[in-house]
């Protein structure tokens, strides 16, 4: 359980203040890969990796978060990036 992930919708009333909150919580990146992808195809977003052991936080967007997603779970990024996603 190193790493969960946080879909962000902006927060009611902010118009485009840049204030977020969590809209869905994976705790468990590794376990929940096929859920992750399944709910998230077709639809842009903001995300919010956390590796757990070290705290390390990456924000990203994108305008499909299922193959923005994905990539992060494929080994050949995984090998050829640093990466505390996985």
């Amino acid at each position: 359980m190193k790493n969960s992930i946080i879909i962000l919708k902006q927060k009611m009333g902010t118009n485009n203040s840049g204030s977020f909150e969590p809209a869905v919580i994976y705790d468990n990146a590794s376990i929940e890969k096929s859920k992750i992808l399944k709910e998230n195809k077709r639809k842009a977003g903001i995300y919010l990796w956390i590796h757990k052991e070290s705290d390390k936080k990456y924000v990203g967007s994108a305008v499909d978060l299922n193959k923005r997603l994905y990539k992060y779970y494929s080994s050949y990024y995984l090998n050829k990036e640093q990466t505390y996603i996985f």
